[in-house]
């Protein structure tokens, strides 16, 4: 969008640099190109070619060639002869400039023509042709492509000339027509993209010539103005604009044509078609002096709607301004430092302030230090950091506030303060109204003062004054009225005599003579103590104790209690005498005769006259005393109410705080399950507004599947009156939360209603299917432990029975002649030995009672050491794939369990996959945290090396997946497997403290990672044996211990075969005995692990008494931890697995016999 001049300008200049380059390109191309550069050619070469005068020609004219060579462009001469071969005659020295390479290269046409751009080739030569077969002059312009692979754009123009022999010579000119292609190409995009920006601006664009008279007129014209365009150009400013704003328009063109630098701003009206005037603003600048345009720019804006808005604030502003000088109200903002900005003049009449001492006044200045302490807490609550960042916080405080006036007084005002805030959200400033509230302050403090008279007991020692029960004014006007309508005087005092009231209708002698006097007012005071005696008959009458006049008076009483006297008097009868007079104002100290002269004017009235009144004075006084008595009542029974009031409130407010606070949903509805309340619990967990809550039914909270149970437990409820379950809520967002509900009916406003405590079950739900599944990990554990302890007590037995018969085996077939029937026979006993002892050794595997030698391994040169092996386990049609991790880390593990994980993971595989299919190893570093364990029974935080064989094979369901390290579980077909392959890989990984993940998909394969706790030592290399060979023969004495009868003979035979003196013992004490007896040196004690009575370990270590020198052998088929730990041999044992074979014995025996 275009928004001014300036954008125009930009345009503009940048269009006519453009204009100018072009013109300058142009120029020079008119200049080369013209018929004069090619008469310059036909002069440097007018002889024809190929002949000694043309060669001289074009030796000899240097001047011609120097005038050629300063040509901005290559010049050349084209030579076409009637066998189609071609030549430049003639090329100028610019050729290798415009090309950028060698002469010799362009001297060649066809290398010219060969780089001419592909899209431009056939318009090159459909041209040539034409141009050839008219014998016409040729121009085109083309792209050619330099060596260095830059595209120029070049004009090129050339005149034919027929040569005698048939041949076409072309006289031209070549210019590089880059700079000038470019120049007119961005001329083009800046032309439209002005075009574009004049015709979407939402301002309208003018160009007006030095007469007035628009030249031009964007389209923008006519959604502003109604006119189109074109009917608004040619027009002069005298006729669209407003006769009186043509002045505006004359001084701003004038200042424009003084200053053309500068930007001209005018507001005026303008015509519209349909709808009278329009408010427009012109911001313009005089470009008369610029070719390109010779007029005034000016980009007008419509501000009707604009001007229409002014005019409205500036008419709510009046307002606003009258109803703050006339309101009693005083309306201020303040910054956000409450410091005053603005401040309403009613503040004058308030506060005494002029509005220039209140501009910045802080806000302790304006306050009393109670009330600053109190609106600071206030903003402290209210205005915090989090409500003020909140766009959408609504932050109101009011407050009644103590404000100083500038006389130094103070005033009470109730007041109401707002945050305001800008367009954005942010905090702007504070607008506060106050209402004095002073008269309103003391009413509330009297009639608490009073209030709290009046619960007072009676009998109290402070008592209840006849000011608590009474407004003294009200009282005044009726003792006044009664005085002067009776014409007595008339007074209201204390039991003591004091007045409470002021005197009505006082004669002057008692008001002025006698009252005045010391002794006159104190016997003033004591007759109207006396006269106003609480009396339940009637009222007191007797003459006044002071001046003798006849008074009377009623006490007034409020429970019993005396609480004032009503007093009347001051008039006169024939008993009163002058001389009474004189003799008081002698006593007194009074003149006399004015005494007597005040006597004299003291009304008469008789006896029965002054009863009556004085009857109609106790009939008012006893109505007092029930009015008071009322009053007191009255008060009690506010002050009861008030208090129970309070209690009620402090008791709801403890249940609000219950209510909101609580971390359970609550829902309070009615039995037609309409929400009556809910607590910020509830719209959390459910994600809904309170707003939102409280319009709903309690129905659709619930899934649809439970939504069904409602009306059977709201039965449950009115039935019960309590009622628990367990029921699904469905959130906002439509995600569903487990709850569970208490719910009981209770009383609300007077009706009975249900309410309803749910609280969300989701952790305790997880938590139980997380306790559940490790419960079954733990069930499967302990089901594995004890198939473990089986299977280790029946390898035990077996494998020494194996043992016996592998023995004796061995032993027959070295007697017996290969070609003796029986031979084959034996052969295959020793076979079926050999399977049931592999089968033994998995058993011992999978029950973790394997006997292993572990060392440092680094598990990439193991691995790679049994992929030749593994290949032909898994066989040929079966693609293996090695993926070693990088820098691995080292385990520790017998060598050869990785061999049984391998192999048995393998064998697994290529029984999934069947005749083809992919297997993958590989090994990387892994670390696991506490938050991985958690969710992985068996696993310990730490650092580990994995080893992961995958298979591209049928794969498994959960199910099977659940059970495939159970001994003898298998999915193979009867025959096919043991079902002890994955048992013996999961013991020999808990073995070696790893663990072991399945994961596996029908129809996806399956991949085994295996864990194992990461060393940093490096990997041992162990040196080869110097073992004797197993033929050879041994001299040395053996002291063999074997509780098994068939083991302790056939190994005695096996040994004594080979040359060994054999002591045999089937019991340690046995073994004792003969070591004591034996007369000579025992070299190696051979004994088996687990015996009764004792352990092969005790043996050896009783017998090393005897014979420090002796070598130990153990040999088991489960060693029970008395020489390995969890089957890991301790450091230095020698241990001989059974079953054994003659070989195998001989091996371990000379072992242990030539180890240091």
């Amino acid at each position: 969008m275009i928004h001014g001049p300036d954008d125009i300008d930009s345009l503009r200049r940048e269009n006519a640099e453009l204009r100018r380059l072009i013109a300058a390109i142009g120029d020079q191309a008119a200049a080369v190109g013209a018929d004069w550069a090619l008469r310059l050619i036909d002069q440097m070469h007018p002889a024809p070619p190929e002949s000694a005068e043309w060669l001289m020609s074009v030796q000899g004219d240097l001047n011609l060639s120097d005038i050629a060579a300063n040509i901005p462009g290559a010049v050349y001469q084209y030579l076409q002869k009637p066998d189609g071969t071609q030549s430049f005659p003639y090329l100028s020295p610019a050729a290798e400039k415009l090309f950028d390479v060698p002469f010799s290269f362009i001297c060649d046409p066809d290398w010219v023509i060969g780089h001419i751009h592909p899209d431009d080739l056939p318009g090159y030569f459909a041209s040539v042709t034409e141009a050839t077969k008219n014998l016409e002059r040729w121009t085109q312009e083309m792209r050619v492509i330099k060596p260095n692979g830059q595209t120029i754009w070049v004009f090129c123009s050339s005149s034919p000339r027929l040569l005698p022999d048939e041949s076409i010579i072309w006289n031209g000119v070549i210019l590089d027509i880059t700079q000038y292609k470019q120049a007119v190409g961005a001329l083009k995009e800046s032309e439209d993209r002005l075009r574009l920006l004049v015709k979407n601006s939402s301002d309208i664009l003018v160009i007006i010539d030095s007469d007035g008279t628009q030249r031009y007129v964007s389209p923008s014209a006519e959604r502003i103005t109604g006119f189109a365009a074109s009917e608004l150009m040619g027009k002069s400013l005298a006729e669209i604009i407003h006769p009186d704003d043509m002045e505006k328009i004359s001084n701003a063109w004038n200042e424009a044509v003084e200053h053309p630098e500068k930007l001209v701003t005018v507001q005026y009206r303008h015509i519209h078609k349909t709808r009278g005037w329009v408010h427009l603003e012109a911001v313009g600048q005089n470009f008369e002096a610029e070719p390109s345009v010779g007029g005034f720019v000016a980009n007008v804006r419509d501000i009707t709607e604009r001007m229409r808005t002014e005019e409205e604030l500036r008419a709510r502003s009046q307002e606003m301004k009258v109803i703050t000088d006339n309101m009693r109200d005083t309306v201020w903002l303040m910054d956000l430092d409450f410091r005053t900005t603005w401040i309403s003049p009613s503040v004058i009449r308030t506060r005494g302030y002029t509005l220039a001492e209140l501009a910045g006044m802080p806000l302790e200045r304006h306050l009393t230090p109670d009330s600053l302490a109190k609106i600071t807490a206030l903003i402290a609550e209210h205005m915090t950091p989090e409500r003020l960042n909140d766009p959408s916080a609504d932050i109101t405080v009011c407050a009644e506030l103590e404000f100083y006036r500038k006389d130094g007084s103070t005033f009470w005002a109730d007041t109401v303060t707002n945050v305001l805030r800008d367009s954005h959200g942010r905090p702007s400033s504070i607008l506060g109204v106050s209402r004095d509230i002073t008269e309103r302050k003391l009413v509330e403090e009297a009639l608490e003062k009073r209030m709290v008279a009046l619960v007072r007991p009676l009998d109290s020692p402070e008592g209840i004054a006849f000011e608590d029960m009474f407004n003294l004014k009200d009282i005044q006007r009726l003792q006044d009225e009664f005085a002067y309508a009776t014409g007595v005087a008339s007074i209201i005092t204390h039991t003591d005599g004091r007045p409470i009231t002021a005197p009505s209708n006082f004669c002057r002698l008692c008001s002025d003579i006698i009252r005045k006097t010391e002794k006159g007012l104190a016997n003033c005071y004591h007759s109207d103590a006396v006269i106003g005696r609480a009396c339940l008959e009637g009222p007191t009458i007797q003459p006044c104790l002071s001046g003798g006049l006849w008074d009377a008076g009623a006490g007034i009483t409020v429970g019993g209690r005396h609480i004032a006297n009503w007093l009347i008097g001051q008039v006169r009868d024939e008993t009163q005498s002058t001389e009474k007079m004189r003799a008081y104002a002698r006593k007194i100290g009074v003149d006399e005769e004015t005494m007597v002269e005040a006597f004299l004017e003291v009304p008469a009235m008789n006896r029965d006259q002054f009863e009556k009144v004085s009857q109609a004075l106790f009939t008012l006084a006893s109505q007092l005393s029930s009015i008071a008595y009322q009053n007191v009542q009255q008060a009690r029974f506010i002050e009861d109410r008030n208090k129970a009031l309070a209690a009620l409130q402090k008791s709801e407010q403890k249940h609000r705080i219950l209510f909101d606070s609580a971390a359970d949903a609550i829902f309070i509805h009615d039995l037609f399950l309409r929400m009556l309340a809910v607590n910020p619990a509830a719209s959390k967990m459910l994600g809904y507004t309170h707003d939102e809550l409280m319009a709903m039914d309690v129905g659709r909270i619930d899934s649809p599947e439970q939504a069904q149970y409602v009306p059977q437990r709201i039965a449950m409820l009115i039935e019960h009156g309590h009622h628990s379950f367990e029921s699904v809520h469905v959130r906002k967002d439509g995600s569903t939360i487990p709850i569970e509900a208490n719910a009981q009916m209770i009383t609300w406003d007077g009706q009975s209603v249900v309410m309803s405590i749910c609280r969300d079950m989701t952790e305790r739900k997880r938590a139980g299917e997380e306790r559940q599944k490790l419960q079954e990990q733990l069930n499967q554990a302990q089901k594995m432990e004890s198939v473990g302890r089986l299977a280790g007590g029946v390898a035990h037995d077996f494998n020494n029975m194996l043992g016996g018969i592998l023995g004796y085996t061995e032993m027959a077939l070295e007697q017996v002649d290969p070609a003796h029937p029986i031979h084959g026979d034996l052969l295959q006993i020793k076979k079926a030995t050999e399977r049931s002892a592999e089968l033994t050794r998995q058993l011992l595997g999978f029950a973790r009672q394997q006997t292993v030698a572990p060392r440092m391994l680094d598990l990439n040169e193991t691995v790679e050491g049994m992929l030749k092996m593994l290949r032909r386990i898994i066989g040929e049609d079966i693609d293996l794939a090695w993926l070693p991790g990088k820098n691995l880390g080292t385990v520790k593990i017998d060598p050869a369990q990785i061999d049984q994980l391998l192999a048995n993971l393998c064998i697994n595989a290529k029984d999934a996959m069947g005749a083809s299919g992919k297997v993958t190893i590989e090994t990387d570093n892994a670390v696991f945290d506490e938050t991985y364990c958690a969710g992985h029974a068996g696993s310990v935080p730490g650092d580990y090396v994995m080893l992961a064989v995958s298979d591209n094979g049928c794969g498994m369901d959960r199910e099977t997946a659940a059970k495939i390290f159970e001994p003898f579980f298998t999915t193979k077909e009867v025959g096919k497997g043991t079902g002890l392959g994955l048992a013996t890989v999961y013991g020999i990984v808990k073995q070696n403290d790893g663990y072991i993940n399945v994961y596996s998909e029908p129809g996806h394969g399956s991949t085994f990672r295996i864990y194992l706790p990461r060393h940093e030592a490096k990997a041992e290399h162990p040196a080869g044996t110097d073992a004797a060979k197993p033929s050879s023969p041994g001299h040395e004495t053996i002291l063999v211990v074997e509780d098994e009868p068939i083991i302790l003979e056939s190994t005695t035979k096996m040994l004594k075969r080979q040359g060994y003196r054999v002591l045999a013992a089937s019991t340690p004490v046995e073994a004792i005995r003969i070591a004591r007896e034996n007369h000579g040196e025992i070299h190696l004690l051979m004994t088996d692990v687990v015996m009764p009575e004792m352990n092969g370990r005790d043996l050896a270590k009783n017998l090393l008494s005897l014979y420090p020198k002796m070598k130990r052998l153990f040999m088991s088929g489960y060693t029970a931890n008395v020489i390995a730990h969890h089957g890991v041999l301790e450091e230095g044992m020698h241990f001989l697995q059974k079953p054994f074979n003659p070989k195998g014995l001989y091996e371990k025996v000379r072992e242990a016999l030539n180890s240091d």
